[in-house]
């Protein structure tokens, strides 16, 4: 199992399950996190549907190294 320190924070709080102000009845959602972070960095928040990735046209810009290190860190 991962060391805590290891996570993202917003894995952390998404974790914890800390009630959202907005809707108290609720916890925080991972998905309502990253929306809340990209409007503070003033970015639009996208989300990607895994299924209509082009996985021909993302490999060729992915290096396959790179790509290992990412999934290494998992």
């Amino acid at each position: 199992m991962r060391n805590v320190i290891d996570l993202h924070p917003l894995v952390l709080i998404a974790n914890a399950e800390v009630l959202d102000r907005s809707e108290p009845v609720r916890p925080l959602s991972m998905e309502r996190l990253t929306q809340w972070l990209a409007d503070k960095a003033g970015l639009a928040y996208l989300k990607i549907d895994p299924t209509k990735i082009d996985v021909a046209q993302v490999t060729q810009i992915v290096s396959q190294a790179y790509a290992q290190r990412i999934a290494s860190c998992r």
